[in-house]
C-alpha cells in the first residue's frame, strides 16, 4: 500500500495546459479597416479644400460635400471625376437602404381641411365666373385724355336732377363703352357653339360687379 500512496501523492506526470497556436500580431502591424473611399480631400494650409470653381459647383449640384471626397489630383486636388465617383457611390448606398414601410402618422384634426358648402350668392358667383372663364377673351389698353369728361362731370354734378348726390366717373365710363360697342360691333360678338363661327350681337348690356358681404353682385339697374 505504501507504493500506491506515494504514487497518488507524487504523480509521475502532469497535464500541461494547451498552448495557443495563434500568435499575437505586433502592435501597429494590423491593417486598418477603411471605408473604401480613400483618404479625405487634402486641405490647403489655410484650411481650404483644393478644388476648382467648376468642381465646387458640380459638388453643390449633385449634393456632395467636398470634405468627404478623396482628391486624386496633384497635391490632393479634388477633380470632377472624384466628385462624380463619390456621387455614384452615395446614390448606390441610398438605393441599397431599405425604405420604411410604415404609414405616415395621420395629421392632427386641427390641420385637416375643412369643407364649407357654397350657398346663395356665392354658389351662383362661382358658377358664373367658371362659365366666363371659358369664353374667349381679348384685351385692349390705351391712354386717353379725359379733360372733357371731367368738365362734363362737373357740369352734371351741379344739376338739380342729382339732388345733391355724388356723381362718379363710373356711369360716364359705362356710357362711353356702350357707344364703343355700337361703333365696333366685333367687340360685341361671341364664339359659336360649333367653334367655327362668330356671332355678332345687336344688343348689349353692361354690368358692374359690386363686392358685398354676400359676394360679388351685379345690379340690374
Amino acid at each position: 500500500m505504501e507504493p500506491l500512496r506515494q504514487a497518488l501523492q507524487h504523480p509521475s506526470h502532469t497535464d500541461d495546459p494547451p498552448h495557443s497556436t495563434t500568435a499575437a500580431s505586433p502592435a501597429g502591424t494590423q491593417p486598418a479597416v477603411g471605408s473604401g473611399h480613400g483618404a479625405p480631400a487634402q486641405m490647403h494650409p489655410a484650411g481650404q479644400i483644393l478644388a476648382s470653381p467648376a468642381v465646387r459647383k458640380l459638388a453643390r449640384d449633385v449634393g456632395v460635400a467636398l470634405a468627404s471626397v478623396p482628391g486624386t489630383g496633384p497635391s490632393g486636388r479634388v477633380t470632377k471625376e472624384d466628385v462624380q465617383a463619390c456621387s455614384t457611390h452615395q446614390a448606390a448606398a441610398t438605393a441599397d437602404t431599405p425604405s420604411s414601410s410604415e404609414s405616415p402618422a395621420p395629421a392632427p384634426a386641427s390641420l385637416s381641411p375643412e369643407h364649407r358648402p357654397l350657398r346663395g350668392y356665392r354658389r351662383a358667383m362661382v358658377a358664373a365666373m367658371t362659365a366666363a372663364a371659358a369664353v374667349p377673351h381679348c384685351h385692349f389698353f390705351d391712354d386717353i385724355g379725359v379733360d372733357e369728361l371731367m368738365r362734363m362731370r362737373e357740369a352734371l354734378q351741379g344739376s338739380s336732377q342729382l339732388a345733391g348726390q355724388r356723381l362718379t366717373l363710373l356711369p360716364l365710363l359705362i356710357k362711353a363703352l356702350s357707344l364703343v360697342l355700337l361703333d365696333h360691333e366685333e367687340l360685341n360678338s361671341s364664339l359659336g357653339e360649333d367653334g367655327a363661327s362668330i356671332i355678332v350681337h345687336r344688343r348689349h348690356n353692361i354690368g358692374v360687379a359690386m363686392a358685398t358681404p354676400s359676394g360679388l353682385v351685379v345690379s340690374k339697374h
